[in-house]
């Protein structure tokens, strides 16, 4: 028996929009762009040796790679930045008493450690599902409770392993995800044990790509709200209500009253640096710079201004700019300092001029880091090309900030 089928042109019209549909769909999820880098990171003992030995820590960092910027429960992330997440217990000295959900925290206690990761790429959605997820997670109490000193339920099945590998698990493929579930695997060192297995991971020292201060460390609430547990407005806040502020530079040290202060991020990372003067004269003033490092308040050096009572700051390149004049042979000179990596100010550029000696009419320039000692004579047309680069016009890349008085009104008005 033969079964003849009639193919009309409507039946033609269906199967080229099937398969149409069908190629559409395998080219979006074939070819759909990456939106973020994720890692899964972990260290310590594995089994029963991580209760008396190196209980270790494993965490996740999200890079973003969709070239804008994208948040993670309100955490913005630029273009290429990085951010840890994982979460922490409420007893640890690093959490200020909040347990669960931190972001950044690993990026600063967990830098250098031996770790184990794995890297792979998630889309948007996926990212999304990550974002999600999170505030439920944020609970970790592992103290004290009923006077025992311990949480099992906590400390076994919901630590940073549980949270980190339930996350990973939400994206990756079977051939990645991690079990969880058991007094085995919510174990960061059984984690590492199982992501050395894979092809790809890779063995190293933890070197965040990122430069992360306590100012930029978040702890993020199940109500999906942003906590900063180290609050520099509240530290500074203090400081300025005693007043007494102290410094070291060298072999020298002392203490001053605050009559004065302003906020600039000087660095333009994490928190803004504390500006104080204990005086504004006609003729200058001398300001100290203060941070937020390691929940505690520290000096980044100091700067004498002839001549003015404002802060000076070039934004292009980071720098705080003073100046001065020297009497005799009419010199006039100007230097920016800049923040190393620990918070410190450093000499960056050194401008002066001035005649040969008192009584000539030959005018000498030097260029440099720190110091006519430090610095070379260049000729006055590269001296005003590199006065233009690096000051601008007139000075118009260096922009001025009024110091307020230290009062309780003002303290409440910037630092509230």
């Amino acid at each position: 028996m033969s079964i003849l089928f009639r193919i009309t042109k409507r039946h033609i019209i269906f199967l080229i929009i099937a398969a149409m549909s069908i190629c559409l769909s395998l080219r979006a999820s074939a070819w759909e762009k990456p939106y973020a880098k994720l890692t899964i990171y972990a260290f310590g003992d594995a089994g029963a040796k991580a209760a008396s030995g190196n209980q270790g820590h494993t965490w996740l960092t999200i890079t973003n790679t969709s070239g804008k910027t994208i948040t993670f429960l309100d955490y913005e992330i630029k273009p290429g930045q990085t951010i840890s997440v994982s979460i922490w217990p409420d007893s640890s000295p690093n959490t200020e008493g909040y347990g669960g959900v931190f972001i950044n925290l690993e990026m600063i206690v967990d830098k250098g450690m031996n770790v184990t990761s794995y890297s792979m790429d998630i889309t948007e959605d996926q990212f999304k599902k990550i974002e999600k997820a999170s505030p439920k997670e944020s609970y970790y109490h592992d103290g004290q409770n009923k006077g025992t000193g311990l949480n099992i339920t906590d400390d076994l099945w919901h630590n940073c392993t549980t949270y980190s590998t339930k996350m990973w698990n939400l994206v990756a493929d079977k051939n990645h995800k991690i079990s969880n579930g058991t007094i085995g695997v919510d174990v960061p060192g059984t984690v590492a044990k199982k992501i050395a297995k894979w092809d790809g991971s890779r063995q190293q020292k933890y070197t965040p790509s990122e430069t992360v201060y306590w100012g930029d460390v978040v702890h993020i609430t199940k109500e999906k709200k942003t906590v900063h547990p180290y609050d520099y407005k509240d530290l500074y806040r203090k400081e300025l209500e005693n007043g007494t502020f102290k410094y070291t530079e060298g072999k020298n040290s002392g203490t001053f009253k605050a009559k004065y202060f302003l906020l600039v991020n000087i660095d333009q990372k994490g928190v803004p640096e504390l500006i104080v003067a204990p005086e504004l004269y006609a003729i200058g003033h001398t300001g100290y710079i203060y941070t937020l490092r390691n929940r505690k308040l520290s000096y980044c050096g100091s700067y004498s201004h002839k001549g003015f009572r404002s802060f000076k700051y070039v934004k292009k390149y980071k720098s705080v700019y003073y100046s001065w004049w020297t009497n005799g042979i009419g010199g006039s000179g100007a230097q920016l300092l800049k923040m190393d990596s620990n918070g410190k100010l450093r000499p960056y550029k050194f401008f002066y001029e001035c005649f040969k000696s008192m009584y000539s009419t030959k005018k000498l320039f030097y260029y440099g880091k720190s110091g006519i000692k430090d610095s070379k004579k260049v000729s006055q047309k590269k001296f005003k090309k590199l006065n233009v680069k690096y000051l601008g016009k007139k000075l118009g890349k260096v922009k001025t900030y009024e110091f307020n008085a230290n009062t309780k009104t003002n303290r409440n008005k910037y630092l509230k």
